[in-house]
């Protein structure tokens, strides 16, 4: 049972940074920037999100290459706008142990398979809260989405993620 008067989506993943790759601008350096093994040279994968606990990985099962891992007691944030009283999904693949999610006013469990599945949660926005995720035991996730409607689409990167052209089109 799925609302038939909320189908579809209309505005593309709402999400940032999903691809786990940054967002392909140059990072700003000068001749002060303290560089170490651990900094980051290119941009920030998890740019965009805040996250405890949390690591990319490259993985041959997503899309782009890449995937959070995050570690039992971690967490990964993301705030994001969304309008009350609208129906939304959130979908992404993903292996491991469980989590919660939190999204505008929603909150559930999930117990992934051992093996890359997909997933999706329909709800209706209960109030303007952002996506997080926190992880009861290790899982891996990858291609997370979130679009109006209440139907899961392919995944697909934000405009606003390197795709500068479509971006300035919506």
């Amino acid at each position: 049972g799925r609302n038939v008067n909320a189908l579809g989506t209309s505005k593309g993943n709402m999400l940032l940074n999903t691809s786990f790759t940054g967002d392909y601008d140059s990072e700003n350096v000068t001749s002060t920037t303290d560089v170490t093994p651990d900094t980051v040279i290119f941009s920030d994968p998890l740019k965009h999100w805040t996250s405890d606990g949390v690591s990319v990985i490259a993985s041959e099962e997503s899309q782009s290459g890449y995937a959070a891992k995050i570690n039992a007691g971690g967490n990964l944030y993301q705030n994001v706008a969304l309008e009350a009283g609208k129906w939304y999904v959130l979908s992404f693949r993903g292996k491991g142990g469980s989590l919660t999610y939190s999204i505008g006013g929603v909150m559930g469990m999930l117990t992934l398979k051992q093996s890359v599945d997909s997933y999706d949660v329909p709800f209706v926005c209960g109030e303007d809260r952002g996506l997080a995720i926190m992880a009861q035991s290790e899982v891996t996730v990858m291609e997370l989405q979130l679009c109006e409607g209440n139907l899961p689409t392919a995944w697909k990167q934000n405009y606003q993620d390197g795709e500068k052209t479509m971006a300035a089109v919506n």
